[in-house]
């Protein structure tokens, strides 16, 4: 074999499209790699996810009754109340003055009264008074403990993050 045509054209044509395949096949080789550690990890996150959903669902569950309770119990005890009100508030009670419905009106829609409107106001009777002030305190109640029931909820889930963050 003569040594010059190892170096003729042809072969080194041959040989070029060789190391392209080569290098070609490396990184279709290299992709492919890359593309199993990444479904490997995205497999991984979402049975995080999965778990990390489930605990909270378990914990809104849990939480849910619980304060769907605590609010029909609050809303029964006024609801009562409210009925009670002829039993302690007789109606030949003194009415309020007008003045003081305004004055009322205006703290529970937080603003300032307007003045002008007192002498057009008129009384309101007693037992109305009592009705309207317990229904706006079971209001106020129930809102208290929805906030109660929220702030535990967000305790809890934050209870979660913390976990999976001190896991990983």
């Amino acid at each position: 074999m003569n040594p010059l045509s190892l170096l003729s054209p042809g072969r080194w044509l041959l040989y070029g499209a060789l190391a392209g395949a080569l290098v070609l096949g490396y990184f279709a080789w290299a992709d492919h790699i890359g593309d199993v550690r990444e479904a490997t990890v995205v497999a991984r996150y979402a049975s995080q996810a999965k778990a990390t959903d489930d605990k909270r669902e378990a914990v809104t569950a849990v939480i849910a009754p619980k304060a769907e309770a605590a609010q029909v119990k609050i809303r029964t005890v006024f609801k009562t109340i409210i009925k009670e009100v002829p039993v302690y508030v007789k109606a030949t009670y003194c009415p309020m003055p007008g003045g003081f419905r305004v004055l009322h009106d205006a703290a529970a829609n937080v603003e300032v009264p307007n003045p002008a409107a007192v002498p057009d106001a008129a009384a309101v009777e007693a037992q109305t008074v009592a009705a309207v002030v317990a229904e706006n305190y079971g209001i106020c109640a129930q809102n208290a403990q929805q906030l109660t029931d929220l702030q535990g909820w967000i305790r809890a889930h934050q209870a979660i993050a913390t976990s999976i963050q001190e896991a990983k």
